[in-house]
């Protein structure tokens, strides 16, 4: 009972941070969608930071540290890299072209900034890749929630997502990007001394660094080798394929771009670099080692991917556990609420800008938030379908580098003026996701990751329609 009473304080204080952000607000379009384009740097990094996280770090990542043993601390670390080129290179043009144009949305920007005209169908076509792939997204973060919830409370994962769902459309239904940003902050600041917190706990509980390393020696050597006992090469084309799946991703997953938009500035989307980059980096590697240690400290478990309610509820006061519990939640709400947004704004806005423009301003924002709660549902029951189909660390995994290959190589080629057209980036794209599934449906992903492969097939392609059979409109010189 005190568990539950813990955890649902968490959330309630989540859900009124948020209720109380869209009151403050005057429920606009702009508000809705890009938070009335408001927020420093330092909101925009843990926003945009939370969202980026997702259920992967609290989950995926404490099941690849188990399982992968000290490679798994290779991924952020990798990871690094990739964020490190886009948060230097192009937050800020993001933002000031956004500001500029008055953008509300990723294909909106996409569209416009690489054609120099309002074309529906290329917006239509990317909202429809985007609601493939973040609908995919989505339903990783749902499974992360469901299995979160059902480590603790012994609920079905079913119901657990449920739940999820209800807590989410209470908030970001409501009050869209506005209530999202600040909610997420807050998000942010408890996944951080959770992750920290408890990896300090499964040291102590351990018996020590060292006492958990022996431990691990003698179960698996393999798991203490950076290499994972691959060899040199293998290693350095693990590290590259992360770096550049973390480029990828930046640069294309919507709910990460919009909050850049979201800037009061290009000079405010520009200083969140270091924030994002910090909170990342303290996060990933934290459970990364946190699962690394589970092997020693629960070397049973069914599922590592659950490692961390488990060992809470084992090790916790049960007030602590509802902490805990609220931490992980925390993660996987904070992107989910950014997923359903996008989703939202790609099928109430981008397939139907027409009818957003005949609309007032406030009911604008009330008819997207009917589409959002529209979208939540069915995403739920969709995520309810599919329990016990895949890991949410393959799911996330591939929805993510769809995005990357396709809203990422676009984004890229607009935001680098090279001379581009309409069929030029609908061939990009298309040739991007046929690289990229049949890279990871031969197995080769497994030795180098798919994003970069299909990234440099839709790069080739858009060249061969320009340069070759001469496809281009104009460039975006005027940008």
């Amino acid at each position: 009972m005190s568990t539950a009473i813990s955890f649902c304080c968490f959330l309630l204080l989540m859900m009124v941070i948020g209720m109380v952000s869209s009151w403050r607000r005057n429920g606009t379009s702009e508000d809705y969608l890009t938070a009335g384009r408001a927020h420093g740097k330092f909101m925009i990094a843990l926003s945009g930071a939370a969202s980026a996280t997702s259920g992967f770090i609290m989950i995926g990542a404490v099941g690849a540290g188990y399982s992968l043993g000290l490679m798994a601390v290779l991924m952020p670390l990798s990871w690094f890299l990739g964020d490190l080129a886009f948060w230097t290179l192009f937050p800020a043009r993001i933002n000031r072209i956004g500001r500029a144009h008055g953008f509300h949305t990723v294909p909106e920007f996409i569209s416009y900034t690489a054609t120099g005209q309002r074309s529906g169908g290329l917006r239509k076509f990317f909202a429809g890749l985007i609601i493939v792939f973040v609908g995919l997204y989505a339903i990783g973060q749902f499974l992360a929630a469901g299995k979160a919830v059902n480590a603790v409370f012994d609920l079905s994962i079913a119901v657990s997502i449920g739940f999820s769902a209800v807590v989410i459309m209470v908030y970001a239904a409501k009050g869209g990007l506005a209530a999202s940003i600040p909610t997420q902050f807050v998000q942010a600041i408890i996944m951080l001394f959770t992750t920290i917190g408890m990896l300090t706990l499964a040291v102590s509980v351990g018996g020590g660094t060292g006492e958990i390393l022996s431990v691990i020696e003698s179960a698996d050597p393999a798991l203490l080798k950076l290499d994972g006992g691959r060899g040199a090469l293998l290693l350095l084309v693990f590290v590259f394929g992360f770096a550049t799946t973390a480029f990828t991703f930046d640069i294309g997953q919507p709910h990460l771009l919009v909050r850049i938009l979201a800037a009061k500035s290009p000079v405010e989307a520009a200083g969140a670099r270091w924030i994002y980059l910090a909170f990342m980096q303290a996060t990933w590697v934290s459970m990364s080692l946190f699962g690394l240690f589970m092997v020693a400290i629960l070397p049973d478990i069914t599922d590592a991917e659950q490692a961390l309610p488990v060992f809470a509820r084992d090790h916790l006061h049960p007030i602590l556990v509802g902490a805990v519990l609220a931490g992980v939640f925390a993660s996987v709400a904070s992107t989910l609420d950014a997923l359903i947004l996008v989703l939202s704004s790609a099928l109430g806005v981008d397939l139907a800008p027409g009818l957003v423009k005949r609309l007032s301003a406030r009911d604008g924002a009330r008819y997207q938030a009917g589409v959002t709660l529209a979208v939540t549902l069915v995403i739920m029951l969709t995520s309810i379908a599919l329990i016990g189909s895949s890991s949410v660390f393959s799911i996330i995994v591939f929805s993510a580098s769809g995005l990357g290959v396709t809203v990422g190589c676009a984004m890229l080629i607009t935001l680098c003026r090279w001379r581009t057209s309409t069929l030029a980036l609908v061939i990009s794209a298309i040739c991007a996701l046929v690289v990229t599934a049949s890279w990871r449906l031969t197995g080769l992903s497994d030795v180098l990751l798919e994003a970069f492969p299909g990234f440099v097939a839709g790069l080739a392609a858009h060249w061969f329609c320009i340069r070759i059979l001469g496809l281009s409109e104009r460039s975006a010189e005027s940008l």
